[in-house]
């Protein structure tokens, strides 16, 4: 991910109309963002902590996407995206997971059945971990998740 695509996320999902809004909101200069969104520098590894959650992104794989931008080496380079295409991996064998188990329809995220079996008890709890996991991980890619 390139830092002016995460601060272009973090613009959409916070509404900010600018960078120098985004500047504010960051406390840092209009002119380091505006160095972010030409690719001159990147964030550090806390601000582009704080870039994901605020573009409700996974932070992990921002921070492995990120690393991979920032890597000088082509070694360097491949390592990362080796790191973030594991990820990726996982994310659809998870999907799978999800799209084969699925959650029961008349179970919410907020309260469960007494009476429904152990089975359904974990599968809902498997399914709800798996979409709480997932939809970042996706999101992170630029792609939005929609088991079912």
């Amino acid at each position: 991910m390139h830092p002016s695509e995460l601060l272009a996320a973090v613009r959409t999902a916070q509404n900010i109309p600018s960078n120098y809004r985004l500047a504010r909101v960051l406390g840092v200069t209009d002119k380091t963002v505006s160095r972010w969104q030409g690719g001159e520098n990147a964030p550090d590894d806390p601000m582009v902590e704080r870039l994901a959650a605020l573009a409700g992104l996974d932070p992990d794989l921002v921070l492995v996407s990120m690393r991979a931008h920032r890597e000088h080496t082509p070694e360097g380079r491949a390592r990362w995206e080796r790191i973030a295409h594991r990820l990726e991996r996982a994310a659809v064998a998870a999907c799978a997971v999800l799209a084969v188990c699925g959650a029961p329809d008349n179970v919410s995220a907020s309260t469960h059945d007494t009476q429904s079996t152990a089975a359904d008890s974990t599968v809902y709890t498997l399914s709800a971990l798996l979409r709480r996991v997932m939809a970042p991980l996706f999101a992170g890619f630029g792609v939005t998740l929609s088991c079912r």
